[in-house]
């Protein structure tokens, strides 16, 4: 399969899902030492899958929000809908996406805890293309991971870059993996996009996976494009995807010769 050269290729772009990690459910100092069955059922559900675009996540999700809503536990609504959120990003529905996103930064103001309102100012302001608000969540960043994300979703890549090496990719693989991609995708650098679909693949990130390996299909040539996009193909129709990939099939059939 012959390829068009790279300078005739537009990349691709990938919907940033700001993760959960590490960020308190309820704050230390309000959390009983023991909770009831729904409430823990609720958290787990909200962790479980928390990529995934199927109808089961979904009703899971809606459901965990309206336990914590009958319950009064704002961080608990915080975290839900987050997570709506990134359902609907996940499914490319910005529009829906952003009532979530809107409630979800609501309540971190009102909460007042600057980890909340570092995962909501990127959040909000990646969907509304709010600047500003994304780079008010650098003030809140607490770690090099967090500084460097923030920086990341400001298009500041150089000096999000600069972080790459002391970060841990085993503990974070996910927003590691993300950040090699956008850093990978601003230089136009192959080797930074596979480390990403690496970090992908330990945080069973299947759409980091499937947008690296397609925008590893951009930066290469010829026999090596066609491979990357055909398994970024296989790969999104394995996880039901099937918008992406019948995108990512119209980039190969566009492309060839």
């Amino acid at each position: 399969m012959n390829f068009r050269t790279r300078a005739n290729r537009s990349l691709c772009s990938t919907i940033a899902l700001v993760t959960l990690t590490s960020i308190p459910v309820a704050c230390s100092h309000t959390e009983p030492l023991q909770r009831s069955v729904r409430y823990q059922n609720a958290v787990i559900h909200l962790q479980r899958g928390s990529d995934s675009t199927d109808a089961a996540s979904y009703g899971q999700a809606t459901r965990a929000l309206s336990y914590f809503e009958q319950i009064d536990d704002r961080a608990g609504q915080w975290r839900a809908n987050v997570r709506l959120a990134n359902w609907h990003l996940a499914k490319l529905e910005s529009d829906t996406a952003i009532p979530y996103a809107r409630e979800a930064y609501r309540l971190a103001e009102r909460l007042g805890e600057s980890p909340m309102l570092f995962v909501s100012s990127l959040q909000l302001g990646s969907v509304t293309n709010d600047d500003k608000l994304m780079a008010g969540a650098y003030a809140h960043a607490q770690s090099p991971l967090q500084k460097a994300l923030a920086l990341t979703y400001i298009k500041k890549f150089d000096r999000a870059e600069a972080y790459l090496a002391e970060l841990d990719g085993d503990r974070n693989p996910g927003d590691v993996g993300f950040l090699y991609y956008q850093v990978g995708k601003h230089k136009g650098e192959l080797a930074d996009v596979l480390t990403a679909q690496r970090y992908y693949r330990l945080a069973d990130n299947v759409l980091g996976v499937i947008d690296s390996l397609f925008l590893a299909a951009q930066l290469a040539d010829g026999e090596s494009a066609a491979d990357f996009a055909a398994r970024a193909v296989r790969a999104a129709r394995s996880a039901g995807y099937q918008t992406r990939a019948a995108a990512i099939q119209q980039w190969i059939d566009e492309s060839r010769e």
